[in-house]
């Protein structure tokens, strides 16, 4: 079967790294021959992160569709221009392969091929393992931003969709929930070639309320209460911010017990932590702690 999709609007163009962004005229996935097949439409990332190997897929000419396997890339910069250099382990780039898509772990596009390099031995399975170079998807972030985060949301990468709307990877703050003791907070998926910078509030109840980085480790000060990590992610596209609200320092209050509250004998009633714990003791003066105890 021969399907064919005509006419594309050219959306942006980023010299430095020999990519474009077009826009399909018609979108195929609602031709009814794919009814029982859906198209695919490839995730991508932008995020900073170690990527063990990748994998290249093209099919020159229209010839049959071939693969390639690749070593962990590196970052290169050639004549201001910005790729991705990963070396041959399986398979080969055939020749008119440039824009071809290039895909980390995770099997997200990280950018397209630029082309073989001149002098080159491209055989299959040469076992100088040729180098070859893809321009980067995350230098080409400041024109493919309002295309691709049109609501600034932080979205960093996309998993492949097929017949459902993927769900958006964005920028997350890991660490406790509980601020107890000094504790680190990490920011998962940050975008490559962006600067992050912490803040903590209010100021009172941490010992330290600032940082820069990937990480952020602060304590509880002398006062107990709600606070809020934040951290503003900066680059070619603005800034976007993450909050996280946590409890800092253990609970005060218990659930189910108003202020000078009258309990008469023999009578019942539920009581319940207002935040999480690991372990509980419950320890009643002039009365019996009848269930729950070790629990919220």
């Amino acid at each position: 079967m021969n399907i064919t999709v005509q006419g594309a609007e050219n959306l942006d163009i980023v010299a430095e790294t020999d990519l474009k962004l077009i826009k399909l005229n018609v979108n195929p996935y609602n031709n009814p021959v794919f009814a029982n097949n859906p198209v695919s439409y490839l995730g991508w990332s932008i995020i900073d992160q170690n990527i063990p190997y990748v994998t290249g897929i093209h099919h020159s000419l229209g010839d049959v569709q071939k693969f390639m396997g690749g070593s962990s890339p590196s970052k290169v910069t050639i004549n201001d221009q910005y790729f991705w250099e990963t070396h041959l382990t399986n398979g080969l780039l055939d020749i008119i392969g440039s824009g071809s898509p290039l895909f980390d772990h995770n099997k997200r596009i990280i950018g397209a091929n630029h082309g073989r390099r001149p002098g080159v031995n491209y055989e299959c399975n040469h076992p100088e393992s040729p180098p070859l170079l893809y321009g980067r998807i995350d230098k080409s972030w400041y024109k493919f931003c309002q295309f691709l985060d049109p609501d600034n949301e932080g979205i960093v990468a996309l998993n492949t969709i097929t017949d459902q709307v993927s769900t958006k990877i964005k920028t997350e703050i890991t660490g406790p929930d509980l601020l107890c003791s000094s504790s680190t907070y990490t920011l998962d998926n940050v975008p490559a070639g962006s600067t992050v910078t912490w803040s903590a509030a209010p100021a009172f109840l941490f010992t330290n309320t600032s940082g820069s980085g990937n990480t952020f480790t602060t304590a509880p000060a002398s006062i107990n209460g709600q606070g809020t990590i934040t951290a503003t992610i900066t680059g070619t596209c603005g800034a976007t911010t993450i909050s996280r609200n946590i409890q800092v320092g253990p609970p005060t209050g218990i659930i189910g017990l108003s202020q000078n509250q009258i309990i008469c004998d023999n009578q019942y009633i539920n009581l319940s932590s207002e935040f999480g714990y690991l372990s509980y003791n419950w320890t009643v003066l002039g009365g019996t702690v009848v269930s729950g105890q070790g629990t919220a």
